[in-house]
């Protein structure tokens, strides 16, 4: 069921008079209510726009796309679940993104202070001080599941993007590491002064300070994570802004498979040196991220379902770059649903995960073990 309501219109509610008496009968919405964020955001920045639930409910799978108009183009995606147990694939088509996610303990949506979804849009440079950039859920596909398999109702809200003089957040480095007391964090963005406010959420800061109008720096008081972590920022003149920080990376090489060459792969911080993906369908892609300052030297092995390797190859993973390759063209054979991917790096943690792809080019994760 998928049905247009105001995002917090989840109670609908009609009175009749019957002998001079009110009577209140109530409906209450008990699906997944959506809503897209509204940004405001300097000519040539980066507006974050988050899709958030207005009403915590358990999700374990979910599909949903959005359209955007006017934007140039996207620098950062990414899926925050409490449990950091949510993957996902976010497939680019031109002003259409398309989401596919999956939450292994059904934490997605259980938290409606932190959205589930974090977009960077790049903001054109030349946009006039004004200009109103909607953000929209798009196509019929929005479905979300409970976590025994029930589809739920939606409602949704849409955002937009006004161009004006502002203060925001671009980026944030480092963005998914822990970190310990006393460590440096460096914010970019526009529109900062020196006495603008920085704050993280649940951590302080032993120290601020102003770089320049495009960069501040922090020194955090406690140890942190940076992943999901809330970051506000005010100046005196009353504008804000809030950011959830996740660590930007892009991607490396190419893929001459069709549907994954505009996929991005959505990790939770979760490293590994072994990761283990199941080929569940043909065809089927491995995908591997690495966020850390070092080259990650990544051998992928093609098992039999008994363990015996068909096939290796070697990849080295760029720091802050993420490989996604369909394993026909990775290891240059044939393969079939029972295989299995194996994935080693001893050198360099990195980030696993699978993808496959049904016959309508549609990408979906599929979570390692």
């Amino acid at each position: 069921m998928f049905t247009r309501f105001t995002a917090r219109q989840i109670a609908l509610a009609i009175v009749s008079i019957v002998g001079g008496t009110s009577v209140l009968s109530a409906s209450l919405f008990t699906g997944v209510s959506l809503t897209i964020s509204r940004e405001v955001v300097p000519p040539g920045g980066i507006a974050q726009i988050k899709v958030s639930v207005t009403e915590p409910q358990p999700i374990s799978t979910g599909s949903v796309g959005l359209a955007f108009a006017d934007f140039d183009g996207f620098a950062g995606i990414a899926a925050i679940s409490p449990r950091n147990d949510t993957f996902g694939v976010a497939q680019i088509n031109g002003s259409h993104l398309g989401f596919s996610l999956l939450s292994a303990t059904s934490s997605l949506g259980t938290d409606s202070d932190y959205p589930i979804l974090t977009i960077a849009a790049h903001i054109p440079s030349t946009a006039a001080l004004g200009t109103v950039m909607p953000v929209s859920f798009a196509g019929t596909g929005i479905r979300f599941l409970s976590p025994t398999g029930s589809v739920y109702a939606t409602a949704f809200k849409d955002g937009a993007v006004t161009v004006d003089r502002a203060i925001s957040i671009d980026d944030v480095r480092p963005g998914s590491a822990d970190i310990e007391a006393g460590s440096v964090v460096t914010i970019v963005g526009r529109g900062f002064t020196p006495t603008t406010k920085v704050r993280f959420d649940h951590v302080l800061l032993s120290s601020v300070r102003y770089i320049d109008a495009t960069h501040m720096q922090v020194v955090v008081a406690s140890a942190a994570r940076m992943h999901g972590m809330r970051i506000r920022a005010e100046n005196r003149d009353g504008s804000k802004t809030t950011y959830f920080s996740y660590q930007r990376t892009s991607r490396q090489g190419t893929t001459r498979f069709l549907p994954l060459q505009n996929a991005v792969p959505l990790f939770p911080l979760r490293l590994t040196t072994l990761g283990r993906v199941d080929v569940k369908t043909v065809p089927t892609a491995v995908a591997v991220q690495n966020i850390d300052n070092a080259v990650a030297p990544v051998a992928i092995d093609l098992l039999t379902p008994e363990g015996r390797v068909l096939a290796t190859a070697r990849i080295n993973v760029q720091p802050d770059r993420y490989v996604v390759k369909e394993l026909s063209e990775l290891f240059g054979v044939a393969y079939v649903a029972s295989t299995r991917v194996r994935v080693r790096s001893s050198a360099v943690p990195i980030q696993v995960m699978g993808i496959g792809v049904d016959a309508a080019g549609t990408a979906t994760p599929i979570v390692p073990q």
